[in-house]
Formats: structure tokens, sequence, C-alpha cells
């Protein structure tokens, strides 16, 4: 080897907003950055780490071991967080932070390799004020540092072949430790209605066995075809995809997943190359005896492999239903489907969609309108578009004329495709934006006539419920929801609803349980916050009500300025009153009387 290697621990670090604050004042800028840097070679010295490359707002820093680097980090974040609260906003400092552990090439004084890459990556995409650790550091640092480290799901970064969990550490500001009793528990072994107590059946994702990374979108993608094919035959409840997709990212073993899912059905199986074909290898097995129920595998041909894959899906369907008649109408219709290139641009789209980051989603609008570009009447093409507007919509509070794009598109799905359940949920969930929730029901009760397993269906029937002042009505339905959907990436939503419900009912304590259980699955969810805080200031606990404030605006540094919370489609001020008079109440809190 041309350069020695040595393992290290690297903390990437860039300060927020430094464009933006040097436009406004270049002197300021250039002082904030000088105390930033102080402040980080003091604590990096202070740890035994050394600074070994800069430029403008960024810094790398080299460690022996996870923990000093991780130890320096929140130092920095804890100093600067004090700094801020004597500085107005525009001058305030914010820092993004990761930090991995690895193998570095050494060049004199620099450092290079995958170990610095990632860590710049983690840093890119930390939320300001946030710090975001590999798994190599949590594991290294475990039981050696008392804030928590919350899994915000698995990465893929460009240029590195491996995903990899990230780890974010609870921010500096968060309300309190204390502990709040947490009575939520979903009994995953009660009959799920409707269902006359069949049980239920969990489609876990297909195996990867091919030669190639390119494949990865089609085991995901047919297996969540496969679920929505099983789902639509009503005759026994399906587990939702994003909880049984979400334990197989875990590796937990199947017949302890289908256990915590509530799930003594479970299809699993492999997708391979098999010279010049594709194999894909179906099981079903009961999980209480791990006997093998059912089993059978296809080879497809390459040429239209994804035409294919959508007949097998409804062929096993109609199999483990044992309605062979329903099975031959199905495989004639899915026989003729020649749009190949169309079905592709979806499944690699859902694939990217489902990554969870910025720039996977962008990819996978542009697939979705690229499908409906080319079969403008592709029921599929125009639900998976509308969902995507319908997370566009609801993560980042966009303005009504894109909620109105948004319900366009779900009335066009809905009418390509009748009885299909996902068109009608989704003009419902854009009703729910367009501030209509007594419209919004009939839709989704609509879409669980249809498809009586449809969690997200239940859950925001319960959303309906809530904002309509009906909290009793809401907190049965959200919790009807999670039965089917335990494991959801999406689950602080529906958590964060109950809280919302249960504030709303008076149940405080609850609430604020509620509202820290989904916080420990999404810190940045604000609607959570915002109830924690509500329900804290409503039970009498102001001092605690102002630090949670403190924690919110730590994410949301303009949410008085942009009114987060005239954005809810309540149907009456009432509640949105009930909850902005909260947070005036904590936001003036004058902290300097309480010692």
């Amino acid at each position: 080897m041309k350069y020695p290697r040595r393992d290290v621990t690297v903390l990437s670090t860039d300060m927020v907003g430094y464009s933006r604050m040097m436009a406004q004042d270049p002197d300021a800028t250039v002082e904030a950055v000088r105390y930033y840097e102080d402040t980080l070679r003091r604590s990096a010295e202070t740890h035994s780490g050394r600074l070994f490359s800069y430029a403008g707002d960024g810094f790398l820093v080299e460690f022996s071991n996870e923990l000093a680097a991780i130890q320096c980090a929140y130092e920095v974040q804890s100093q600067l967080h004090i700094r801020n609260q004597q500085k107005a906003s525009g001058y305030q400092i914010w820092l993004r932070s990761g930090i991995h552990h690895g193998e570095a090439i050494v060049d004199k004084d620099n450092l290079h390799g995958d170990v610095v890459n990632i860590a710049v990556r983690l840093q890119e995409i930390a939320p300001a004020g946030g710090i975001l650790v590999s798994q190599t550091i949590k594991t290294a640092v475990e039981g050696q540092f008392d804030p928590r480290l919350i899994s915000i799901g698995v990465m893929r970064f460009k240029n590195i072949p491996a995903p990899l969990e990230a780890f974010e550490l609870e921010p500096q500001g968060e309300a309190l430790n204390e502990p709040v009793e947490d009575r939520l528990e979903v009994d995953v072994t009660a009959p799920i209605s409707g269902f006359a107590g069949r049980s239920a059946i969990a489609v876990f994702p297909l195996q990867n066995a091919s030669h190639s990374s390119d494949h990865d979108h089609i085991p995901l993608g047919f297996s969540e075809s496969l679920t929505v094919a099983l789902s639509h035959m009503r005759q026994f409840p399906v587990i939702s995809p994003n909880s049984s997709f979400a334990l197989a990212r875990s590796n937990m073993p199947l017949p302890m997943a289908a256990a915590r899912l509530g799930a003594r059905y479970v299809l699993s199986g492999e997708f391979a190359d098999h010279r010049e074909q594709f194999r894909i290898s179906l099981r079903l097995t009961d999980s209480s005896t791990d006997q093998v129920l059912w089993s059978d595998r296809y080879l497809l041909a390459v040429e239209d492999l994804i035409p294919a894959l959508e007949e097998v899906c409804q062929i096993v369907a109609g199999t483990l239903e044992g309605q062979l008649e329903q099975v031959e109408t199905v495989r004639a219709r899915a026989s003729r489907l020649s749009r190949s290139s169309v079905l592709d641009l979806i499944w690699r789209g859902r694939w990217h969609l489902n990554q969870l980051t910025q720039k996977d989603s962008k990819q996978a609008r542009d697939l979705f309108e690229a499908a409906v570009q080319q079969d403008p009447n592709d029921s599929e093409a125009l639900i998976q578009l509308s969902f995507w507007h319908w997370l566009d919509c609801w993560t980042q509070r966009r303005p009504r004329e894109n909620i109105q794009v948004f319900h366009r598109l779900a009335i066009r799905a809905r009418d390509a495709k009748p009885h299909d359940s996902r068109g009608h949920f989704l003009i419902g969930a854009a009703e729910i934006l367009l501030s209509r929730p007594k419209d919004a029901l009939e839709h989704f009760e609509n879409s669980i006539a249809l498809n009586p397993s449809h969690a997200h269906a239940m859950s925001q029937i319960g959303s309906c419920f809530m904002l309509m002042g009906d909290p009793v009505r809401a907190i049965e339905n959200l919790e009807a929801a999670l039965r089917l959907n335990s494991e959801d990436y999406y689950l602080f939503a529906t958590i964060g609803e109950l809280a919302c419900s249960y504030c709303m009912l008076g149940d405080y304590d609850r609430a604020v349980a509620l509202a820290r259980r989904s916080l420990g699955i999404r810190q940045s969810y604000w609607h959570a916050r915002m109830t924690e805080i509500t329900a804290l200031e409503r039970s009498g606990d102001l001092r605690r009500a102002a630090q949670a404030l403190d924690a919110l605006l730590v994410r949301r540094p303009d949410f008085f300025e942009r009114n987060y919370v005239n954005w809810l489609p309540f149907d009456s001020d009432h509640w949105r009153y009930f909850f902005q008079e909260s947070l005036e109440r904590a936001r003036t809190f004058d902290r300097e009387t309480v010692t």
C-alpha cells in the first residue's frame, strides 16, 4: 500500500444558514464562525481530538475513539445552545454534526476514505442543532453516554456501497428526561374487527439473491404489489407492509417478527438470477408451528419481467384464496399487459420513495410523473403519484394550490380503478388537507368497505373525528389502526394523533406520554411537540411546557412566524385557539423567576 491506514473516528460539523448569515451581516458571521471554531478546537483538545480539515464553516476532527467524538460534539452543541439564548434569531449558531468510525487513508496531516465520506453524509442530513451517528458509533458508546440514540432509519448514500442505519442523539433542549407512564399497548393477539376471527397474514419483502444491486427495487416492488393483491381479496386481514417491511429491515427472525405483528401466517421468499431467467420462490408458513403450508416458484424471462411479476402476484393471491376461477380471470387480464416500461417506472419510483431521503423523494416523483405521462390512464401510476403528493403536502405544509393538485390526481386515480381502496383513501386525505374532514370521512369509509385491512384509512378516520372535535371516536379508530400497523415507519403520526385526541379529552398525563413516544420515533414531528407543550401547560406545569417549547424552536425556529397551528385543518377555530393559547403562555413564561 502506498499510504498507511489507521482506525479513526471522524466528526464532521458545519454551520446551518452560513450563506444567509454572510449575506445579511458578514462581520457578525465571521465573528460567529470564529467563536464556533474556538469552541470546537478547545473541546477537541480536551478529548484528545485533532482538527485536520476545514473550509469556511465546515470542520473535520479526528478522534482515537468513538466516545470522545460524541462527547466533543455534544459539548460544542451545548455551549452554542447557551450562546444562542442570548442572541437574536438571525445571529444564532446552529450546527449539523455527523460521526462515523472506520479505517482512514493517512496523507500527511489529512485523512481520506469512506470513514470521512460517511461522517460528512451524516452531517449533511442532520437537523439543525442535531447530531447523527452510525451504527458503529452507537454500538461503541451504548451504556457510556446518557442522551439516547434514536434510529431514524436505514440510509443509502451516493458512492457508499452498503446501506447504513443512522441514529440521532437526543437533542439539546429536550423537555425532560423524567419518565411519564406510557400506557399505550397494541394487543396484537386480539381478533381484528370485520374478519370473523380469522388469523392475519403478513407479507415480508423477498430477499434479493440476484447478482446485481440494480435489481433491489424488484423484490421490494413485487412484495408490495403482492400485499395489495392479497388485501383486496377481503377474506382475511393483511398486516400493513409498512409494519412488516420495517421488521424485515431489522433482520428479526420471521417467527418472532410474525408474533410481534400478531400474524399467524407469513408469506416470504427470494428473488434470484437463474441463467437466462429470473426465479421467484415463495412459501406460506404457519408461524406458530413453523410449518410450510404452501410453496411454489416461478421462472420468468428477462423480457417483460415486471408485467410477468404483476401477473404472478395475482396468481398467488388467487391460489392462496382457493378461487381457481378467479386465478384464470386474473391471469388472462395480466397477460394482456404490454406496458412494462410504465410498471418499471412505478416500481423504481416506489423503491426510491421507500429510501426516505429528500433526494430519493425527488427521483420518485420524477419516475411517477414519467409513468403518468406515458400512460395517463394507468391507475397504479396515478395512485403512486397521488401518494407522493400526499406525503409532500403533509410533511412540507404545502399551500392550498398544491393540495388541489393532489386532490385532482386522487380523483383521477379513483376513477381509473373505482374498486381499488387506495384511490378513495387518497381523495379523503386531500379532503382533510382542504379542511373538510366530514367530506373526507365518507371517502375513508368507502376505502375500508373495499379493503378492511387498510390501516392508514382507519387511522385517517380517527384523524377526521379528531379534527371534527370528537376525540372519543378518534381514539377508538386510531387504536384499531395500530392493531393492523404496529411497526410502521409513520407510526409517529398515528401516535401523535392519539396524543392530540387525549389532550383534547383532558387526559393530559397520557397525552404527554404518547406525545413523547411519538417524538421518540420522529424527533422533528412538531405536531406531537405542540401537543406535549399544550398538555403540560394545561396541567399547570408551565416550566416544563416552556422547556418543551425550547425543544420545538430548536428544530422549528420559525414556528410562530409561519403560524403552524393555523395550518391545522380543524373544523372549529376553538381547537386552534386551544393550542395557540397554551403555546403563547409557554412562550411568555418568565424562566428567570423560577429557581
